[in-house]
């Protein structure tokens, strides 16, 4: 049964920076397949009242990676379920004192039937608003660029960090800028263990740090996205206030090593961080295509 659909690798994921500050109540894989459905949005021509994108089940299936074939249909419906219980809190003021909670993706239907391969996912009408007719404040990500994170908080730290770098890397089109030395973020704790979900998770901030920001930074550095990373910790008296996060272009394939940049030509996508708008068009072919995520942390 053919169907239009709306995925393809090539795409882009578009979220608005508040978004991107929410509090992602969602495991790695709701996180993907959420991106997946977003990056199907044609944010130049679809309003919030168009909420509904088709996609192919066998993708779905691909970026959840499950080795036998006799799972992947309990896998499937398990992981739809999920995602459609999964919410974020949306801060409604600058003061983080009052907050939306809303569920993500309240509708997706799909059939049974082998040849039935079209899952229709329908956003939230609260979320569209973050998502499509931005002007300003959002960040384009390609999607492809995030296969090679699989675990929840790289999944959302490189999102925050890229927001960011692009916010930052704007204002210095025209002027002197090492692109070896990049740039510095810094963000307090209690903000990182907002956006991940982690207020109430690893008490001890020797935890927080193994578990959360030094496992991120780790798969961020190697996987294949466009920046490299680390961070150092800011204290006040005793405590660990503040993290600054010191955050550069990935110069070649090869370059995992924040203080060790290996730059070689024909190595990596060029990543052009001057122009910072949606692009105009994808490639539009009608193959089906494999995610190829690898292991996700469920």
């Amino acid at each position: 049964m053919s169907f239009k659909n709306d995925f393809k690798i090539n795409n882009g994921v578009v979220y608005s920076n508040n978004l991107i500050r929410s509090m992602w109540q969602m495991t790695a894989t709701n996180i993907k397949i959420f991106d997946m459905a977003v990056s199907c949005l044609d944010t130049r021509t679809r309003t919030k009242d168009q909420r509904t994108v088709s996609v192919s089940k066998r993708d779905i299936i691909a970026l959840m990676n499950v080795s036998k074939a006799s799972g992947r249909s309990t896998a499937f419906k398990e992981q739809i379920q999920s995602i459609q219980n999964a919410k974020i809190l949306i801060a409604k003021n600058d003061a983080m004192t009052k907050f939306d909670s809303v569920v993500l993706v309240p509708k997706i239907s799909w059939g049974t039937k082998d040849d039935d391969d079209e899952v229709l996912i329908q956003f939230h009408e609260d979320v569209m608003p973050f998502l499509v007719e931005l002007r300003d404040n959002f960040v384009h990500i390609k999607l492809e660029e995030m296969r090679g994170l699989h675990g929840k908080y790289a999944l959302i730290l490189h999102r925050l960090l890229v927001s960011n770098f692009k916010e930052k890397r704007a204002h210095y089109i025209g002027l002197p800028y090492n692109k070896k030395k990049g740039m510095t973020f810094i963000i307090e704790v209690k903000e990182l263990r907002r956006i991940t979900d982690t207020l109430k998770e690893y008490s001890l901030f020797a935890d927080f740090e193994k578990w959360v920001i030094k496992k991120a930074v780790d798969e961020i550095n190697h996987a294949f996205t466009s920046i490299v990373i680390k961070y150092d910790k800011i204290k006040a008296g005793r405590a660990i206030q503040e993290i600054r996060f010191h955050v550069r272009e990935r110069l070649s394939t090869y370059d995992n090593d924040f203080d060790k940049p290996i730059e070689m030509k024909g190595y990596y996508h060029e990543s052009n961080y001057d122009d910072l708008e949606i692009a105009d068009e994808q490639l539009n072919t009608h193959e089906q295509t494999s995610l190829m995520f690898g292991d996700l942390e469920i």
